[in-house]
């Protein structure tokens, strides 16, 4: 089941010199990947330029990351490390190792389209490739949509949270009452300083 992943990821590796660099710097190396809760995981070993995936996730690996199968592919997006500052991935062993085989994993990973075109052909692979990228445009106008309105709701319905007028208004207040104090803490010691004199 595993050897599929396998080949594109060492089609991407050869098509890849970053990705083809960082196989050399991982060469002998292993990466355990774990899916929370599941059982699942597979094991990433480096070697002579090209990665090998087998299903023992336990076996002498240099790094484990465990997490929920969404969070283990935010690792290779935009912003990879909110996924482990949030927590919903962890690693253990060498960290250094682990940022290795995502860089890795993540230069090395297929053009979807291109890997389609083999099948069905440039035509239809493009239309598809299309209709991927504007369901994924429109999930992503969603997710900021429904954000928006769940804020919108707690702001102005529930009143649960302070609208962000709200709050620079008590930022301002409490800086200006700053203000006040520090100089009446000023005006009190030039008093006292005058008075034993």
């Amino acid at each position: 089941m595993l050897q599929p992943i396998e080949r594109l990821l060492n089609r991407g590796i050869r098509r890849s010199t970053t990705a083809a660099q960082l196989c050399e710097q991982l060469d002998g190396r292993a990466l355990a990947v774990r899916i929370d809760d599941t059982g699942i995981g597979m094991r990433i070993c480096a070697n002579g330029g090209k990665l090998r995936v087998t299903e023992r996730a336990t076996e002498d690996a240099d790094a484990i990351m465990t997490g929920g199968p969404f969070s283990l592919q935010r690792l290779l997006g935009s912003d990879p490390e909110a996924a482990i500052r949030d927590g919903s991935v962890k690693i253990s062993g060498d960290a250094e190792i682990a940022t290795g085989f995502r860089e890795l994993i993540k230069f090395a990973q297929p053009d979807l389209e291109e890997e389609l075109s083999r099948l069905v052909g440039d035509s239809i692979a493009h239309q598809f490739g299309r209709m991927g990228r504007n369901l994924g445009s429109w999930a992503e106008r969603a997710r900021h949509s429904l954000a928006r309105s769940t804020a919108e709701y707690f702001q102005e319905e529930s009143r649960d949270l302070p609208a962000p007028a709200e709050v620079q208004e008590f930022c301002q207040q409490v800086d200006e009452l700053a203000n006040a104090v520090a100089r009446a803490e000023a005006r009190l010691k030039q008093l006292h300083e005058n008075q034993t004199r």
